[in-house]
């Protein structure tokens, strides 16, 4: 998806609100966000000036652009994501760590047999181990349909214990919010970010737009700049 249609995707399915003000339909803002759009190009270098009023609105566009933007170059994907990791590695799937077992599919006996590749499984392991010090050490198995891959992230912490402890709890709804966008099913969406924006601009004026800025869409629900 070009830039520019990935901007209009945006202005046409959702709405952005900054301290419970709609902005969003300002047409002099919509001309500003279609500027904006026209300096992504791909991978290349391009180079935008803008002058404007002063207003915090111009710095919003500017920072949701930028973060559309790294959403839009982003070439992670899911299958990358489960095909990378080792047999043993440490993931995390829905608050809590787990002992990755690789991908695979049910045999006859409803065995678990590894598969070779991604398009070879139907299913992915997880392993957890729990000690006990009057039962000792429990290993369960869970084997979960491949849908669920975009849950999986790689376990980057110092952390050798597969449970929940330490982990941050709470569910956003960024990947809801990727898919509507793009429209592409959920089980696509990696669940880490493989392209970032550098953003230079006084803390305040920053501070004030996370906080301050929503995005709403499709029936009722909304999602904050952070999130994504």
């Amino acid at each position: 998806m070009l830039s520019r249609q990935l901007m209009n995707n945006f202005s046409n399915k959702c709405d952005i609100y900054f301290e419970h003000s709609l902005i969003s339909k300002e047409l002099l803002l919509k001309t500003y966000t279609d500027f904006i759009a026209s300096s992504f190009s791909g991978f290349n270098r391009t180079v935008g000036v803008v002058l404007h009023t002063g207003s915090i609105c111009f710095d919003i566009v500017s920072i949701l652009a930028a973060a559309l933007g790294s959403l839009l170059l982003d070439g992670s994907a899911a299958d990358d994501i489960v095909s990378s990791l080792n047999e043993g590695a440490m993931v995390q799937y829905k608050n809590n760590r787990y002992l990755w077992g690789g991908l695979g599919r049910f045999g006859k006996d409803g065995e678990f047999i590894p598969a070779e590749s991604v398009e070879k499984a139907s299913h992915f392991l997880l392993i957890q181990r729990r000690s006990d010090k009057n039962l000792g050490e429990n290993i369960s198995k869970t084997m979960l349909p491949l849908a669920s891959k975009n849950m999986i992230i790689p376990y980057y912490g110092n952390s050798i214990i597969t449970d929940g402890r330490g982990l941050r709890r709470g569910k956003t709804n960024r990947t809801d919010f990727i898919a509507y966008l793009f429209d592409v099913p959920k089980s696509e969406i990696s669940s880490i970010a493989g392209v970032s924006s550098v953003v230079v601009a006084e803390r305040v004026t920053v501070d004030r737009i996370v906080k301050g800025l929503t995005i709403s869409y499709g029936k009722g629900k909304s999602v904050n700049l952070l999130v994504l």
